[in-house]
């Protein structure tokens, strides 16, 4: 990955289960949606962790930590050493600025259909939707269902229809912001909708 992506991973043990949770910052721009998958599999490949030091072990309150090592930055890890990867966990939650944009429709286009709240067909336009499909990312993985408006991109103190970006570009609204999650136990009990985005504020 470049210097301006990458990606952070936290692996606990929750009772009987073990769970990651990896914050991701993908390739940016609408025509590079295989370097975005490509993003993604090297994350899910070469990400492992280190075992818990004595100080930093909480195995008394049921949880362990880790912290995220790629083999590529580190070649002189002990791989004896490391806890078990990501695809070995009993629950994985990828999140982040995954990056992926809406395809086949135009600025106008997107915002009348958010406008008219059709999430269901824009959602059909998304990279990562369409790539899921065919089994190119996040296998095994899957998103909930969207019942909020696309998070990219805003202007600054700006909210509703009238903020999405305006200026020369124009960029496409997308949901580049991104929440899935592959879970070990039976999905015929687990669904999982989004009615709102996550968001959090910061006062300076």
């Amino acid at each position: 990955m470049s210097s301006k992506q990458g990606a952070v991973g936290l692996r606990m043990r929750v009772y009987d289960r073990t769970v990651c949770f990896v914050n991701c910052h993908f390739a940016a721009h609408l025509e590079v949606v295989g370097h975005r998958n490509t993003d993604f599999d090297h994350v899910y490949r070469s990400m492992i962790f280190s075992r818990p030091s004595n100080f930093l072990n909480v195995a008394a309150a049921g949880v362990s930590s880790a912290i995220q090592m790629l083999r590529s930055a580190n070649s002189a890890f002990n791989s004896a050493e490391a806890t078990p990867e990501i695809s070995e966990a009993n629950m994985v939650v990828f999140l982040g600025d995954l990056n992926y944009r809406l395809d086949g429709i135009s600025y106008d286009e997107a915002r009348d259909f958010i406008s008219q709240r059709r999430f269901d067909w824009l959602r059909e336009r998304d990279q990562l939707h369409t790539d899921i499909d065919v089994g190119n990312v996040f296998q095994r993985m899957r998103e909930a269902v969207m019942r909020f408006s696309p998070t990219y991109k805003f202007e600054r103190h700006q909210i509703g229809l009238a903020g999405y970006d305006s200026g020369e570009k124009k960029q496409i609204p997308a949901w580049c912001d991104k929440i899935l999650y592959r879970d070990s136990r039976s999905t015929s009990a687990f669904t999982c909708s989004l009615d709102c985005p996550v968001v959090s504020s910061v006062l300076r």
